[in-house]
């Protein structure tokens, strides 16, 4: 007969040291990600003298997460962002940034066309606006709407002809045990977005905090 696991016995110890390994591995790994997502940004904010860092405000989002959401999303992606460490995130990219780093609402900042503030539902990563034909990642359109919020209070439209340069900060993929690695709930590693909007730098009067001759960057 198979023995029973009950709390102290010798199967109960075997299982409950490979579950607490398992954490600990876990933990280990998302604290990588961390570390590598913030110091790739942070690196770019420095080369580029930044001095504000403004993040869509995603704060209170693991309450989506209740089973009460089920519609909203799945099971897989619920526990995502339940495991999400934005807030240890963002103390690392201050540490290693020392430039201010704040929160503006990002709602509907994806869906805004820059171009014409039209409003259309991405297509996987891409974006194309039915309305006027504007075309970019999807990324990079959140980006730039969050950056002209942070800046004028407000989506506001690109000048014509802007160039949108993308740099993607992606951390090196975490090796993983065979039989871990094709469990759908284990957080992808994050990636960073930087974006820059023509070959000027933003004004420096228009920046709403930090020090008056940096510049401000949306991830």
């Amino acid at each position: 007969m198979q023995s029973k696991c009950t709390k102290g016995s010798r199967r109960w110890v075997k299982l409950d040291k490979a579950r607490k390994h398992a954490q600990f591995a876990a933990a280990d790994g998302l604290r990588n990600v961390d570390h590598q997502v913030s110091r790739k940004v942070a690196d770019l904010a420095v080369a580029h003298d930044t001095g504000t860092i403004v993040l869509g405000d995603v704060r209170g989002i693991e309450k989506n997460t209740l089973r009460t959401e089920r519609r909203r999303a799945g099971r897989h992606q619920r526990r995502r962002l339940s495991q999400w460490s934005r807030g240890r995130q963002e103390r690392y990219l201050r540490e290693k940034t020392l430039a201010d780093v704040s929160h503006v609402n990002e709602a509907y900042s994806s869906k805004t066309c820059p171009a014409c503030l039209s409003r259309n539902r991405p297509t996987g990563r891409n974006y194309q606006c039915r309305a006027c034909g504007f075309a970019a990642r999807r990324d990079a359109v959140g980006a730039v709407n969050i950056l002209m919020r942070a800046i004028y209070g407000e989506y506001r439209r690109v000048e014509p002809g802007a160039k949108i340069r993308v740099t993607y900060l992606r951390a090196t993929p975490i090796r993983v045990a065979r039989s871990k690695a094709e469990n759908p709930a284990t957080p992808a590693p994050l990636v960073g977005v930087g974006v820059m909007l023509g070959s000027a730098p933003v004004q420096p009067q228009a920046l709403p905090t930090g020090t008056p001759d940096r510049k401000v960057t949306a991830a």
